[in-house]
């Protein structure tokens, strides 16, 4: 099972998180947003999945992939700085 990272709790990462939430090929393990309050995160949180405001805090849930939601090109320079090995999907 591929253990993933969604960047970006709002309408896009919660479809996926949603989409992936009973896959038996991929684990989502950590969403990330700045809005607590996002849609992604808060389901996250009810279904018991790390959730963070920090970019940096993928890290130590040691990630095979991550799944950039954003649309933003300064999210996805952050992720470029910190990913090192880790697979980045940017959608």
């Amino acid at each position: 099972m591929i253990r993933s990272i969604l960047v970006g709790g709002d309408k896009g990462g919660y479809n996926i998180l949603k989409h992936f939430k009973d896959s038996e090929t991929m684990s989502v393990i950590g969403v990330i947003d700045v809005n607590d309050d996002a849609p992604g995160m808060k389901l996250a949180r009810e279904m018991g999945i790390y959730t963070s405001n920090n970019i940096e805090s993928i890290l130590k849930l040691d990630p095979e992939l991550i799944i950039q939601v954003t649309g933003r090109e300064e999210v996805l320079g952050q992720l470029k700085a910190v990913a090192g090995d880790i697979r980045l999907n940017n959608t």
